[in-house]
């Protein structure tokens, strides 16, 4: 079941796990965001799992972050993104709409 866009939606790439340390580090910060969410705006966030932001935006849930980035100049126009981290939350952000 996917959910419609919305005008005040909160949303991220659902976490998965690569290095068990480091992941762990990261969703303590997950965490923590979700606190400090629900307490000033009683909100959570909407996920989206990162093959499907990959699919959406280039056609394969198998693109690498090179392909997504490039891809992306079909929904946004042309951009030189500063890192990966800038163009996988703009491939988030379309894949929601």
């Amino acid at each position: 079941m996917e959910l419609a866009p919305q005008a005040d939606v909160f949303v991220r790439e659902r976490g998965f796990s690569c290095h068990a340390s480091g992941t762990q580090t990261l969703f303590k910060v997950v965490g923590v965001s979700d606190m400090a969410l629900w307490n000033a705006k009683k909100e959570t966030f909407q996920e989206i799992p990162p093959a499907k932001v990959k699919k959406r935006i280039t056609g394969k849930g198998s693109a690498t972050k090179t392909e997504v980035a490039d891809a992306l100049s079909a929904f946004v126009g042309a951009f030189l993104y500063a890192s990966n981290d800038e163009s996988d939350a703009v491939a988030i952000g379309v894949a929601w709409l």
